[in-house]
């Protein structure tokens, strides 16, 4: 950072490489302001650069997101966590899951939850078992993350409006949207409000569900 650049400045980069071996320890490996290797114990705080560039995060990566106004994390398969302003469960697919489908749980098998995209005439339905909107396209068995709060982000939200409630449909395609509120006798469930329209929009996602009167 630009304190070790005025250090190099006055005391020469040999100097500079001289303390950060023997003042921080091998653990300890700087390029350019980045700890890029090694380990750090007993930190008080770590500061992100607030003015960066940066809008992607690989794999383990965090970076002050200045769009988001938050931390990001590089999670697994491209999925990037904006850290206070999403949850995420980790499903396992029970059947082939598209990035902005609508999942709900099915099971659990061993330690892992199951999940599939959610179906409203599937035998035994109850609202509550409806998660959330996937983050990813997630491959049959394989693990993804589901979004139970927060951004969904590149998915096409053409059909809609920025400011309408979508709600699960339930007609015959599984895991699907409609802005329209479904009739009696089929379930209320609301999955999210649109807040970009666009073939790469964004959803925030808060599910809730109303009960049917004989549930009642």
């Amino acid at each position: 950072g630009s304190q070790l650049t005025g250090i190099a400045a006055s005391y020469g980069n040999a100097n500079v490489s001289n303390f950060l071996a023997n003042g921080f320890g091998s653990n300890v490996i700087l390029t350019t302001g980045n700890i890029t290797a090694g380990n750090i114990n007993t930190a008080n705080y770590v500061s992100f650069g607030t003015t960066g560039a940066q809008t992607t995060a690989a794999t383990g990566q965090m970076f002050w997101d200045v769009t988001e106004q938050t931390v990001s994390l590089g999670m697994n398969n491209g999925v990037t966590q904006q850290i206070g302003l999403e949850s995420y469960i980790l499903g396992r697919a029970n059947g082939a899951i598209t990035n902005g489908q609508v999942v709900m749980f099915t099971g659990v098998a061993g330690e892992h939850v199951l999940v599939s995209p959610a179906n409203m005439s599937s035998a035994g339905f109850r609202p509550g078992y409806v998660l959330g909107i996937a983050t990813q396209d997630i491959a049959n068995n394989a693990d993804g993350y589901i979004t139970v709060f927060g951004q969904v982000h590149d998915v096409n939200t053409n059909a809609y409006n920025a400011g309408d409630l979508l709600y699960l449909d339930p007609a015959s395609t599984t895991g699907g949207l409609t802005a329209t509120q479904p009739a009696a006798p089929n379930y209320v469930i609301e999955i999210g409000t649109v807040t970009k329209k666009s073939g790469t929009g964004h959803i925030q996602v808060l599910v809730r569900s109303n009960d049917k009167v004989d549930d009642l």
